[in-house]
């Protein structure tokens, strides 16, 4: 993070067309940025950059940007955008519109802006829109780029008021401030195959590429287009008749495997290309070698498609001591360490913990909590084997039987780290109508986390987060430990650990 090529991007909707900009949140003067209390520094999956700002609360939302109007390309109208997301939690957002200007040398596009839609703006403000990549954006302004020389100065600001603006996750700006053209001159024939591929399989977010052509992205501008798919079928059928089929599983291998299933039910010319190898090679893990030769048993397969979704269920490596699948979205690995790949206070004393076989889990053994006053989990992975640039969850996997006590009576401290990175909590293994009498956190009761069936009829609770940057070196370390209530504990059977991909 903070690589001068991961604070912009472009794309050119052909060879020497218009350009469109957008600047990445880090790249812009927003107020208290720095500061903790107020702004948040984090990566969300459905972002293509690798940070965002998440605003935590202020009392003056100010948000500039500039780029050099000599990098845009001249004699072209620009639109200017400013692209957000809204949280669960909101505050303070809907009280007055905000102020925008775009200004170039002289000429000055200024007007005003609501951040919800739940207001009553006036008619000449503007309100978010929605994308089809998820987010919101927001018009700040126009301007004609007349091709001389002068810098682009955009302007986002609501100070008036002085209430805060609070909640976590309340606001993250992604991408921020996007310079859309509003123009678009002819496409060659390559771009063309891509804004039609575009458009046919509905593909959201996502860059196609066609290496021959140097073609970065033209998705979102093919979805503005609204160009009726019907009325472009013929011409996109000859236009593929005339491609090499590996031309189209190179295009296919830059989508994702969501869009590259949709694409093979819109001809037999896509379905063909898109089962190639060569498109799902791409998808899985480049280690994916090194997960089939730990694999316990044997994974059979017929083609890289194939293999992809049956590495989609977990497969167990490490002797029985772990599992590894891909989230079938993104392709991103997920790990569980079992309860014999931890460590757990007194788990080898026979009248603390008990080791058995039960048919529902993936492991051959599962930890069964038989009464302890001291609850300690321990476990560690190397982060080198987890995917890079992915923001990662971990969760504790357990069950409770009937007869179980003394697990929800107090919190649980949970603590993830990684390098310099440190996610706390507090957890609790039970939560019921017979368990709200419980110790309470000391902190606010919206800062625990409770726990939540699975979708393989275990229960999880959240441990906290880490985002694996580039392959990061070291071990995440993650703990669970209940051993301040001094109660006595029984009826926790214990599966595991899982670090899972935030967004699956």
């Amino acid at each position: 993070m903070g690589k001068p090529w991961n604070k912009l991007s472009c794309c050119f909707f052909e060879r020497n067309g218009p350009k469109d900009y957008r600047l990445l949140a880090r790249k812009l003067h927003i107020t208290w940025s720095d500061d903790s209390r107020y702004w948040k520094w984090t990566f969300p999956p459905e972002s293509r950059f690798p940070e965002v700002a998440e605003l935590m609360k202020v009392c003056w939302l100010e948000i500039k940007g500039n780029i050099n109007a000599s990098e845009l390309s001249p004699k072209t109208k620009y639109k200017v955008y400013l692209v957000l997301k809204f949280g669960r939690r909101v505050s303070g957002l809907d009280i007055l519109p905000a102020e925008t200007s775009v200004k170039v040398g002289s000429h000055e596009s200024s007007g005003i802006a609501f951040l919800q839609q739940a207001m009553k703006p006036r008619a000449d403000g503007q309100v978010p829109q929605a994308r089809s990549d998820g987010w919101l954006e927001i018009e700040m302004g126009e301007f004609f780029n007349d091709g001389g020389d002068g810098v682009v100065e955009m302007s986002f600001k609501e100070e008036v008021c002085g209430l805060h603006r609070s909640g976590k996750t309340q606001l993250a700006i992604a991408s921020n401030v996007s310079v859309v053209v509003l123009g678009l001159s002819c496409y060659s024939i390559a771009s063309l195959f891509v804004l039609w591929l575009a458009i046919a399989s509905n593909v959201s977010a996502v860059a196609l590429g066609l290496s021959c052509c140097s073609i970065a992205s033209l998705l979102c501008s093919g979805l503005r287009l609204g160009l009726n798919l019907k009325e472009q079928e013929m011409e996109g059928q000859d236009l593929l008749s005339n491609l090499p089929e590996g031309c189209i599983s190179h295009i296919l291998s830059f989508t994702s495997p969501q869009d590259a299933c949709v694409c093979s039910t819109l001809s037999s010319i896509l379905q063909s290309a898109s089962e190639s190898d060569i498109v799902w090679e791409r998808f899985l893990p480049p280690d994916y070698p090194d997960i089939l030769a730990g694999a316990v048993s044997p994974v059979d397969f017929a083609s890289k498609k194939e293999l992809y979704f049956r590495l989609c269920d977990p497969i167990i490596i490490d002797e029985g001591k772990m599992s590894v699948s891909i989230d079938k979205m993104s392709g991103r690995k997920c790990y569980m360490l079992s309860a014999r790949k931890l460590e757990i206070a007194w788990g080898d004393e026979p009248k603390y913990w008990h080791w058995a076989f039960i048919p529902e889990s993936r492991f051959p053994e599962v930890a069964q909590l038989l009464n302890v006053c001291w609850l300690e989990i321990r476990g560690k992975i190397d982060a080198h084997i987890l995917s890079p640039e992915t923001s990662y969850k971990v969760y504790l996997v357990f069950k409770c039987v009937e007869d179980s006590y003394g697990l929800g009576y107090h919190y649980a401290e949970t603590s993830v780290k990684l390098g310099d990175q440190v996610s706390n909590n507090y957890a609790y293994l039970r939560d019921g109508p017979f368990h709200r009498f419980r110790k309470r956190v000391p902190v606010n009761w919206n800062d625990h986390q409770d726990p939540h069936p699975n979708d393989d009829g275990w229960m999880e609770v959240e441990m906290g987060d880490f985002f694996n940057d580039e392959g990061e070196e070291g071990d995440v370390q993650m703990t669970f430990m209940e051993i301040k209530g001094g109660r006595w504990k029984s009826g926790l059977i214990l599966e595991g650990i899982e670090i899972r991909p935030m967004g699956n």
